[in-house]
């Protein structure tokens, strides 16, 4: 078994406990949707303050990608000719569109008064397909609808560079240089921060096109996104090993075909995640002319939980939050504060106080918005100057579990920072840790003891539906129902950094933080 699909799988499958539509929703009988547009028929969408962001080009669709001699390469034997039948085969993405009929889709529409049915509903669309809302030739929009995220929606538009990608001068970079290629629409999507970016889009959000706090009440799931775990599991059509080329380990030796392709994709994950979330509350502010944040940005349990005495919530003691405070950014900001600036990239003094000036506006939730404006902007500065240095960088096996080591000493501290925080530190834990192995050549291979110690903490970070609810509703998105207690928890973190093997840091000692201090198995009580 892959090593790095088999603990990415563990991410995956925690981060999308949440985030994802159930499997048995997108299997939609065809006879049970309600009826598409006709061919010829126009696609009337309503209209938006806030215009979604759209390709520079006209969708044409993915079956423009998946001619024999393309794309469609019927035999499967050429991961590049045949990308078309892989993505159909195996990616989710080409759902996207189906969900919009199905019954959760038509109670949400229902709930929200949007007026017309979601696969109409620009709000929808825009992530769900967002060919159907650039689409200037009726007879397509049918077919567009049903493409959901197709081919164009992660490489652009193809009426600009669809001709040319099918002729012999294509593959010539004196000719149709990457410049030219992205002036014509066309996106490569090699850079790591531009893929992060286009998957945050709809996974994290942007202007225009948010998953907010009515959408969630409506019955959409909260998004949850981790680019390194969504990335480990997603069926690829694309060639992993040109990934892993671009991220050579620091120092190795040949005879090692090392790379530091998981680290470095989590850490783009984190700072680019944590400038959409960022983005969103400057529009929110500055745009929208809306006076509190939105909600869909703060810790979800903070409010949804039990009032009782012995809830935990209520016994966790060494939170920094006062009561009817909530904490901001929980999920979005993850962990890169927490972060040593020789492996991020940032100014840390200076980000780290901002994110608390931030906070500090934001939990009580009466910020106005020229008091965010300020420390906002800067954290997005600092955060898309470290993206543009990451292709730069280069770091070994040593240095990455050193960063896993700088992390794990805040264990005990975010465990008690809530559901979101934990989860944040097991993804960060799993992906550092296939990536250590992935820096020594370690590609494959058989789970060892701190693979079960990391599916144990996913095991009590999971939730469990409700005994007995209606099929119809299922609550598997609340604290009261996970199966782990704190306690419990940072025991199998302690597990985990006793079965794990050592890896000697080849850095300057001062350029990353030490091995970590042990922190207290146990959280404090009172």
């Amino acid at each position: 078994m892959d090593l790095a699909r088999w603990v990415g799988g563990l991410a995956i499958g925690l981060a999308c406990a949440t985030a994802s539509v159930r499997a048995e929703e997108l299997a939609v009988a065809p006879e049970s949707l309600p009826a598409p547009p006709r061919e010829g028929q126009t696609l009337i969408l309503p209209e938006s303050e806030t215009p979604p962001p759209v390709a520079l080009n006209r969708f044409l669709g993915s079956q423009s990608c998946g001619a024999s001699n393309c794309h469609g390469n019927p035999n499967r034997e050429n991961l590049v000719l045949s990308s078309y039948h892989f993505v159909m085969d195996r990616d989710p993405h080409q759902k996207a569109g189906l969900v919009l009929y199905n019954e959760r889709s038509r109670n949400m529409v229902e709930r929200l008064k949007l007026g017309v049915p979601a696969w109409k509903a620009k709000e929808c669309l825009v992530c769900h397909s967002p060919g159907a809302v650039n689409a200037f030739d009726p007879s397509l929009v049918s077919a567009l609808v049903r493409d959901g995220i197709g081919c164009e929606s992660c490489h652009g538009g193809a009426e600009g560079w669809l001709a040319a990608h099918r002729s012999a001068e294509w593959k010539f970079p004196d000719i149709w240089s990457e410049e030219r290629k992205t002036a014509a629409g066309f996106k490569t999507n090699k850079n790591l921060a531009t893929r992060a970016h286009m998957c945050a889009d709809c996974h994290v959000g942007s202007p225009g096109q948010q998953v907010d706090h009515d959408l969630i009440a409506a019955g959409h799931p909260r998004l949850n996104f981790e680019f390194a775990a969504y990335q480990a599991l997603y069926p690829k059509h694309w060639r992993v090993s040109d990934d892993r080329a671009r991220t050579p380990v620091a120092g190795g030796e040949a005879s090692v075909r090392g790379s530091t392709f998981e680290s470095t994709s989590w850490l783009v994950g984190q700072l680019v995640t944590a400038d959409h979330e960022l983005a969103l509350l400057l529009n929110r502010a500055e745009r929208s002319g809306k006076s509190g944040p939105e909600l869909a940005q703060f810790d979800c349990y903070a409010c949804h939980h039990e009032l009782q005495d012995q809830s935990w919530r209520q016994v966790r003691t060494n939170s920094k939050l006062k009561p009817g405070e909530i904490g901001w950014g929980t999920w979005g900001l993850g962990l890169v504060e927490s972060l040593p600036p020789a492996y991020s990239l940032l100014n840390a003094e200076q980000f780290q106080k901002d994110a608390a000036l931030l906070r500090g506006h934001l939990q009580t939730l009466q910020a106005r918005p020229d008091v965010i404006h300020s420390p906002a902007t800067r954290m997005r500065a600092e955060l898309q100057a470290a993206l543009a240095k990451i292709p730069q960088q280069r770091y070994d096996a040593g240095s990455v579990q050193t960063v896993q080591d700088g992390l794990l000493k805040d264990r005990n501290e975010l465990v008690q920072g809530g559901w979101d925080r934990t989860t944040q530190l097991y993804l960060a834990t799993a992906a550092l840790q296939n990536a250590g192995r992935e820096a020594r050549g370690l590609i494959g291979g058989t789970p060892g003891a701190e693979d079960a110690s990391l599916l144990k903490v996913r095991q009590l970070l999971s939730f469990d539906p409700v005994s007995g609810a209606p099929r119809t509703f299922e609550i598997t998105d609340s604290p009261r129902y996970r199966k782990g207690t704190p306690d419990e928890i940072l025991r199998a973190f302690e597990e985990y950094l006793q079965t794990r093997p050592r890896v000697e840091a080849a850095v300057p000692a001062d350029a990353l933080p030490p091995v970590a201090d042990q922190s207290p198995l146990l959280l404090p009580r009172q």
